[in-house]
């Protein structure tokens, strides 16, 4: 009773690894699916992703150093309130992604004046419904946490540390886990032939004695 209380803890942590070693390698190999097929036909096959947000322009509804939830969109469905995600022609971020709210819209849903909700005044570049990538849905916060202590050099060493720590508990489990198997079969195959060798010892006293 004692040795199965002792190694039940073993069976789960050993379960529990398998079943997030598993679900990396279907992450990655899903994720490496999706780039080679985005890189060769130049379009994304999931209507979501995933943005980090760097700034506070948008504050308070989404905060600095955050991730967010963004879907490709129709331009046309886009109304003024929408917070978007565009290619900014603003010569500070000149052609990179920039998130912020659509503060009117002109030329016949062609072109759009946008605007942070932390910034005083709108954007002096405007975006034009080429420009534009995504619409917001939602922010990540369970994700954001975990995605700001790895932004940080301290939080990439703490990370890196219990990746390292994990697989070496896991690796020394199952290397631990085939030594005893191995044992095992050894010992059950060091029985079967003692066992063979005394009923061969037995029928041959049996003819003797016969």
């Amino acid at each position: 009773m004692e040795k199965t209380n002792v190694s039940k803890p073993k069976k789960i942590f050993k379960k529990i690894g398998n079943i997030i070693f598993f679900i990396f390698i279907a992450i990655m190999a899903v994720l490496i699916v999706l780039s080679v097929v985005s890189k060769k036909t130049g379009k994304q096959m999931l209507s979501y992703s995933m943005l980090w947000v760097l700034t506070d322009s948008m504050e308070p509804t989404i905060k600095e150093q955050s991730y967010i939830l963004v879907k490709k969109v129709d331009v046309n469905t886009l109304k003024e309130g929408d917070v978007i995600t565009f290619k900014s022609h603003d010569s500070t971020i000149n052609g990179e992604l920039n998130t912020h709210r659509i503060y009117q819209i002109v030329e016949e849903g062609k072109e759009f004046i946008t605007k942070g909700d932390n910034c005083v005044a709108p954007d002096e570049a405007h975006v034009y419904a080429s420009d534009i990538e995504y619409k917001y849905v939602c922010s990540l916060s369970i994700l954001t946490f975990f995605g700001r202590i790895y932004s940080t050099k301290a939080g990439l060493i703490l990370t890196v540390s219990i990746i390292l720590i994990f697989i070496l508990i896991y690796s020394t489990l199952t290397i631990n886990s085939l030594k005893k198997e191995t044992n095992a079969k050894s010992k059950q195959a060091e029985i079967d032939r003692l066992v063979k060798k005394e009923v061969e010892k037995l029928e041959n006293q049996n003819k003797n004695k016969s």
